[in-house]
């Protein structure tokens, strides 16, 4: 039988414990945000057929892929946050590091143009210059 030690080595092999490998650090699949877009939001906002939340999503991807580089955004749709705002969408921007705190937005669904270059404004404030 092996020897652990507390930090969950064994002491034989230095080999992980079972325990400590069910939750380990992952590398993160982007440099400077992820954003969540609620799709009931856009799910409610009845704009002729397509979910508001997969056009903002749509546009907003294409913004960022304008203006930062390969991999600094992960654009993400997402089920409800408990943040239910009328004919508008919840988005959540989480900067990767930075000062910045997580902020929840509420975006108009009346103009997802205008309101993609606007998020677009606000991650590069939140994350620095891209």
């Amino acid at each position: 039988m092996r020897n652990r030690t507390n930090k969950g080595l064994c002491t034989t092999c230095g080999a992980m414990s079972k325990t400590k490998r069910l939750v380990t650090d992952a590398e993160s699949p982007v440099s400077r945000a992820i954003v969540f877009i609620c799709e009931k939001c856009g799910r409610r906002a009845d704009l002729g057929g397509k979910n508001a939340s997969h056009r903002l999503a749509s546009k907003l991807k294409r913004a960022c892929k304008r203006r930062f580089e390969r991999g600094a955004v992960r654009i993400a749709l997402t089920s409800c946050m408990d943040v239910c705002p009328e004919e508008q969408i919840t988005v959540l921007i989480q900067p990767v590091s930075g000062v910045h705190a997580t902020r929840f937005r509420r975006v108009d669904v009346e103009d997802l143009d205008g309101a993609s270059e606007r998020l677009l404004q606000i991650l590069v404030e939140s994350t620095g210059e891209g």
